[in-house]
């Protein structure tokens, strides 16, 4: 599984760790469609990167006004991994690809599902420049047909307040329309 490319975003983000975090304007979302792939988001983030990694795997970003961060992965099923393992793997190169600081910590809680997501908890600190800044990641997925999405939901506790409908917009809102028969994802 390659996860890589979020990775590279996210250890960019937690570096900016403290520049503030502005409310979620889910008032006044935006809408993404593109490639099967569709969603709302609040109208003050935006999309940072959406790519095809080849082999059927898709990997989309999208910013917040601060450092919050949400991901979007599309596998295949037949390279897909369980909710946990994928957590556990992103947890883990997350922490790796650290340019500066340390993530440390980490502590996975599993969640009821919930709207048909499988849902699991992190809770994980990051150690930079002699302050200690909590953070909590939230793992949901969910399979349509051939396809298993992963929805990473990041943002440090102290700002969790002003994301969480963020959050709850993309994820209620978000569907995968299934390739016709034949077809490629």
């Amino acid at each position: 599984m390659n996860i890589a490319p979020s990775i590279l975003l996210l250890s960019v983000g937690l570096l900016l760790v403290g520049c503030g975090e502005p409310v979620a304007d889910v008032a006044k979302p935006q809408s993404y469609e593109k490639g099967g792939l569709k969603f709302r988001y609040p109208g003050n983030w935006k999309i940072a990167e959406d790519e095809d990694l080849g082999e059927g795997v898709r990997h989309l970003s999208v910013e917040t006004g601060g450092d919050a961060l949400v991901v979007v992965q599309l596998f295949p099923m037949a390279s897909a991994h369980s909710l946990e393992d994928y957590a556990r793997a992103f947890s883990t190169e997350t922490a790796a690809a650290l340019p500066i600081g340390k993530m440390m910590g980490s502590k996975f809680t599993p969640l009821a599902e919930a709207d048909g997501f499988a849902r699991l908890q992190e809770n994980c600190t990051l150690q930079l420049l002699g302050e200690k800044i909590p953070h909590v990641r939230y793992y949901l997925s969910r399979d349509f047909g051939e396809l298993r999405w992963f929805l990473i939901c990041q943002v440090a506790d102290e700002d969790l307040q002003q994301v969480t409908d963020g959050f709850k917009q993309v994820a209620a809102s978000l569907s995968v329309a299934l390739p016709a028969a034949g077809t490629a994802p």
